[in-house]
């Protein structure tokens, strides 16, 4: 029988062990052992992890949603819980977990996710017929101005872009090159591109008292600007990874 190579402590072997034992997977156990010491992860190699408490269908067209992509969410739901039909864009939404998460919770809300891939939008779209929670979802690049006229206003626009550049990339590990989509994670050379163009949507296409939340990277600085006053927040490890713009209209 297949065992976990060394590249695993042995906490993490323990948990890996006790996950696919939990999860009961249909995937013959040599196999999902062999392509974990090849460095796939096991959510890519079950085809599904959780989020939220959500069970998500994730894939190769889909980044591995993170902890502390749970931890926006809760930021997002702990700041809007008493609003009532909130309108809300999703961008860059990959599995949708974002989205459903907070359809989930925000039942009266309209949730709309977009993404530039559709392969990763037609995982999106099973996952909300899966969880039976009612989403919009549009296929468009947000980069592309000309296409904003497509979108309506929002309460509440939230996006964990790209931001990763090339010259970072050297600095990530094997797992997260050779598995996850680099069209989700890499920039060319502006980190902040999709930060500014989210911001300048915003401008047009937010509600009075409308809010902008971001996932971010210690390393990325986005400036206060006329339009909008940001706040900074830490996750749960004290890193500076969340971001809430305010507009100033």
């Amino acid at each position: 029988m297949a065992s976990l190579s060394d590249n695993f402590s042995e906490s993490e072997k323990r948990f890996l062990l006790q996950y696919i034992e939990k999860e009961n997977p249909t995937i013959p156990f040599d196999e999902i052992i062999n392509r974990l010491n090849l460095g796939e992860p096991i959510d890519y190699i079950l085809g599904y992890t959780y989020f939220y408490g959500l069970k998500i269908e994730v894939s190769k067209d889909t980044l591995i949603p993170r902890p502390e992509t749970e931890e926006l969410v809760e930021f997002i739901l702990n700041e809007n819980q008493t609003r009532s039909g909130l309108k809300i864009l999703d961008i860059g939404t990959g599995s949708g977990c974002i989205a459903l998460a907070l359809k989930s919770k925000l039942v009266d809300a309209e949730a709309t996710a977009l993404d530039l891939s559709a392969a990763a939008l037609d995982i999106a779209h099973k996952n909300s017929v899966y969880l039976n929670l009612n989403i919009n979802f549009i296929q468009l690049d947000i980069l592309n101005e000309h296409l904003w006229s497509k979108l309506a206003n929002y309460d509440i626009i939230v996006s964990n872009p790209p931001y990763i550049t090339q010259e970072e990339k050297k600095d990530m590990t094997s797992s997260v090159l050779d598995y996850e989509p680099h069209l989700a994670l890499f920039v060319e050379n502006d980190s902040l591109i999709f930060y500014k163009q989210i911001l300048k949507l915003a401008t047009s296409h937010l509600h009075p008292c409308g809010l902008v939340y971001f996932e971010t990277s210690q390393t990325i600085q986005l400036e206060e600007s006329s339009a909008f006053q940001i706040e900074k927040r830490k996750d749960l490890s004290g890193n500076w990874r969340f971001l809430k713009c305010i507009s100033n209209d």
